[in-house]
């Protein structure tokens, strides 16, 4: 009958759009509050090591170790690492946020989600 035909019409379609939300993580809030979280564990992992290696640094330091050796330079080159890898992190996080606020928005208030924000556009609004 047609209204058969119709259910199974919508079956697919809800099917479908099943496929599509598995296969993109950004269509799931849970998955991206998932990616977030794992995230923030990254940043204060980064930021504990940051902080041990400043310590290390400053240790070196206060025992009279060369400003130069290479100790000294091994853990300053360690926090440049840990800082570029943080900012990274920090962005993705923005990203991620980002994309929350906007799947509410989605959900709340009816407007399509989008997720081409400009490179720019979101370089600059950071």
């Amino acid at each position: 009958s047609v209204s058969q035909q119709a259910a199974l019409r919508r079956q697919g379609s809800e099917t479908a759009a099943n496929n599509i939300r598995k296969k993109d993580w950004r269509l799931s809030r849970e998955r991206v509050e998932s990616r977030r979280g794992v995230n923030i564990y990254c940043l204060s992992g980064l930021a504990l090591v940051g902080i041990a290696s400043i310590i290390a640094q400053l240790e070196l330091i206060v025992h009279d170790a060369d400003v130069h050796a290479l100790e000294v330079e091994a853990w300053k080159g360690l926090n440049t690492v840990v800082s570029v890898f943080l900012v990274a992190f920090l962005l993705r996080d923005y990203y991620l946020q980002d994309l929350v606020g906007r799947i509410d928005d989605h959900i709340r208030r009816n407007r399509p989600l989008d997720f081409n924000k400009g490179k720019w556009e979101f370089l600059f609004e950071v």
